[in-house]
């Protein structure tokens, strides 16, 4: 992707620096936050610390006296509760979240899931079908990160005389289906000040509702904050307001090493310091979704998450790092194959049809064709019922969900999700007439688009500045992820020496006068064409452990 990057130099106002409880931040830190918008100590003190009282608010959400009262009567009664979660790491953490917290309460409960390449995303008829036909005496279903857009299976399980209690994030329509309770804080009339939660967010808050209204202890619920930190990263939502809190306090659980699971994935990948970005967003959350992707059976992930048998769960989890490997291969290859079939771009968005695809993969493949091409991208392919599911990547300008409800009915057979992400399906006649109407909305949304991606710096530092204190101070800002991005440094730089990495020597390593090493991936032919060293980088700092020496350097974007 062709970025363009812009520098807003600023002068910090006279009062943040000479109060004393910023003193401990330092000019750098202190320029970063105030050009993010937070100028004052309260904003500044909010950020930087968690505030539990917010998370642990009794204050309820839309739907939520509704859903406790439904819950409450079934954990008393010892009637069958299922849990119908989704199958991606959101939905297996919320669904893990409500297994083990129902299960502290001795209630009965059960899991269930929609196989990827059977039933596909979310409660569906044939899913209650299933549920009834093993656990025949089921009472109530819970749905989790999923049930808002489930009409048809919300349907099938009030006629067979089920209560369901909907959890979900998702954007929801103006009419709701008919389940007893919903809690969605993104449905109409929801007034809670925060309302970004992901899936496991969601059910987190109701777990809290439920252990209050029983008058039990809501320690059990407060552990499973690891669990959620992971969702919350995994589903991308913003690392802002409750979410930051919770995200920050499920890592430091998460490098206790209290759950077993947590503590298996440290052992098997070498992590000793998980955050949310480097841990979490790039090796844990995709390990776990590896396994829908690959259309495996997600109920043994979830059992992993509450088990605490780690001599069970260790050679799973390797399993599980083994299966995540296959997926990046797959993904990686198809990847390639798909952006080299892309000569021309001269449209607004990129669609794809694509019928060798392995549908778990397809939202990846969205993902990096709108990376490379900064424009909506659907990639479609066939299922084994016939039937053309896509998956979309979006950019800011072009709302998916909001877009996606202007396609003229008929043409889609169901589709939900996101700002940014959503799913759908059609039939496969219909995708030219998909194709005219989305590629219209995007026109209309993105004509004249320069399509490069504009990012702001927050601040350039000299070579000399790149120290191990910028990196300890920048701590402070953590967890990073949406939201809340890493800070984009300029550096200015004198390089003395170049050398060449990778197989293909296709990695460059710039050494500077200072000893600053500046890596920039998979420039080497560039670097090799230049005529001399460049003096200034965009990237970010960080530390280097080579043979248990550590030094700092550049990484380059």
């Amino acid at each position: 992707m062709k970025r363009k990057y812009t520098y807003n130099n600023i002068t910090l106002p006279e009062e943040l620096l000479r109060d004393p409880r910023l003193q401990g931040l330092g000019p750098q830190v202190l320029t970063i936050l105030c050009k993010r918008g937070l100028r004052t100590w309260e904003d500044i003190r909010s950020f930087i610390t968690s505030d539990m009282k917010a998370v642990l608010s009794d204050d309820p959400m839309l739907g939520m006296d509704q859903a406790v009262d439904i819950l409450r009567e079934a954990v008393r009664n010892r009637q069958r509760i299922v849990v119908y979660r989704d199958y991606d790491c959101d939905g297996c953490c919320a669904g893990a979240i409500a297994l083990e917290c129902l299960t502290y309460l001795d209630a009965v409960v059960e899991q269930f899931a929609n196989r990827r390449g059977g039933d596909g995303y979310g409660m569906c008829a044939a899913g209650v079908e299933h549920i009834l036909q093993t656990w025949p005496d089921t009472a109530v279903i819970l749905t989790v990160d999923n049930g808002i857009a489930a009409f048809e299976g919300i349907r099938a399980a009030r006629k067979a005389g089920l209560r369901v209690v909907v959890t979900d994030h998702h954007e929801a329509s103006a009419n709701l289906p008919p389940a007893d309770a919903i809690v969605d804080p993104k449905q109409p009339g929801e007034a809670s000040p925060y309302r970004l939660f992901c899936g496991a967010g969601v059910v987190f808050k109701l777990m809290l509702a439920l252990f209050r209204s029983l008058e039990r202890d809501t320690g059990p619920v407060l552990d499973t904050l690891d669990l959620v930190a992971l969702a919350t990263v995994a589903d991308v939502v913003p690392l802002t307001g409750e979410n930051r809190t919770m995200v920050r306090e499920g890592l430091k659980l998460i490098n206790s090493r209290q759950r077993p699971f947590f503590r298996a994935l440290m052992e098997e990948t070498g992590m000793t310091d998980i955050t949310a970005q480097r841990g979490l967003g790039f090796s844990f959350a995709p390990m776990v979704n590896s396994v829908s992707r690959l259309d495996r059976d997600t109920d043994e992930v979830v059992r992993m998450m509450i088990s605490r048998d780690l001599d069970w769960i260790r050679p799973r989890v390797a399993s599980l790092v083994e299966l995540n490997n296959e997926r990046k291969a797959l993904s990686e290859r198809e990847g390639q194959r798909l952006l080299k079939g892309i000569q021309d771009v001269g449209q607004t968005c990129i669609l794809v049809r694509d019928d060798t695809l392995h549908e778990g993969i397809i939202g990846i493949l969205a993902g990096k064709l709108r990376e490379e091409f900064n424009r909506p991208a659907v990639v479609f392919t066939r299922n084994d019922q016939g039937l053309l599911k896509g998956s979309a990547r979006s950019v800011d300008a072009f709302p998916l969900k909001q877009s996606l409800d202007r396609i003229p009915p008929g043409i889609l057979l169901g589709y939900g999700g996101h700002t940014l992400a959503a799913g759908l399906s059609l039939l496969p006649e219909n995708f030219d007439a998909f194709s005219r109407s989305f590629t219209a909305l995007t026109d209309a949304a993105l004509a004249g688009s320069d399509f490069l991606e504009w990012q702001e710096i927050d601040l350039v530092i000299q070579e000399e500045e790149c120290t191990r204190d910028l990196l300890f101070s920048l701590h402070i800002l953590e967890p990073f992820g949406a939201g809340c991005p890493a800070p984009v440094f300029g550096l200015r730089a004198l390089p003395v020496s170049v050398t060449y990495m990778g197989k293909e020597q296709q990695h460059v390593k710039y050494l500077t006068a200072s000893g600053l090493q500046v890596i920039q991936w998979g420039q080497g032919d560039a670097a090799r064409n230049r005529s001399g060293f460049p003096r200034k980088f965009v990237g970010f700092p960080s530390l280097n452990v080579w043979r248990n020496t550590a030094s700092v350097q550049f990484i380059c974007q």
